[in-house]
């Protein structure tokens, strides 16, 4: 039977679990993003890095949050160690000029706490509607 499929992560897509559940969508599942990705965490880290680096000032911190807390559901996986993790994003604030614009201590709070955040929500949310409901 068809049906449309929807993966959302749930903590940064709020909205979108809202949405998919008013449409009619039913939650199946839970997904690790380790198992769309696979076992090696360094792709996605070193992208999300960049995704940090080379934002414009205006889109650092939410680029910041928002690598963060993905990272941190890696390091939930096991795949990716926490301390290497909020290393990495804190160098990629640093070479963005983020630090400079918010100080070490802020930025250093921001990754963590959006870390912790990914850790404790792990994966994606796999919701369907199955074809015959449309």
């Amino acid at each position: 039977m068809a049906a449309v499929e929807a993966l959302i992560l749930s903590g940064l897509n709020p909205a979108s679990t809202r949405l998919a559940e008013r449409l009619g969508m039913t939650l199946v599942g839970r997904y690790s993003i380790a198992d769309y990705v696979g076992r090696e965490g360094g792709p996605t880290l070193r992208y999300e890095v960049w995704r940090v680096e080379t934002a414009p000032p205006e889109k650092a911190q939410p680029n910041l949050e928002e690598a963060a807390f993905k990272v941190g559901q890696f390091v939930a996986d096991g795949v990716e160690s926490q301390a290497a993790a909020a290393s990495a994003l804190h160098r990629a604030a640093r070479a963005n000029g983020l630090v400079a614009r918010l100080g070490d201590g802020a930025v250093g709070r921001l990754i963590d706490a959006r870390l912790e955040a990914g850790v404790a929500d792990t994966g994606w949310l796999h919701y369907r509607l199955e074809a015959d409901a449309f």
